[in-house]
């Protein structure tokens, strides 16, 4: 299972939007569908579409953050 990234409009930096899924789904979705993730660099909410995702096999743990902004320790 991967993971979708996007890139934060006012750092520049990129950040995980949450969505988990694998790289055969990633080719099946609606590639203009609006979505909105949480940005830990600027904490602020983005709205962005999959198509602007960039879809990779792996994320640390270390990157990974809680919707609310928080790091999530908890993940392996």
């Amino acid at each position: 299972m991967g993971a979708l990234i996007v890139t934060c409009p006012n750092t520049q930096k990129k950040f995980s939007t949450g969505v988990q899924i694998d790289a055969d789904s990633f080719l099946l979705v609606e590639f203009n569908a609006l979505v909105v993730a949480y940005c830990p660099h600027c904490e602020q909410k983005h709205s962005w579409r999959y198509r602007d995702a960039k879809y990779v096999d792996v994320i640390a743990p270390e990157d990974w953050w809680k919707t609310d902004g928080r790091r999530d320790a908890g993940r392996a």
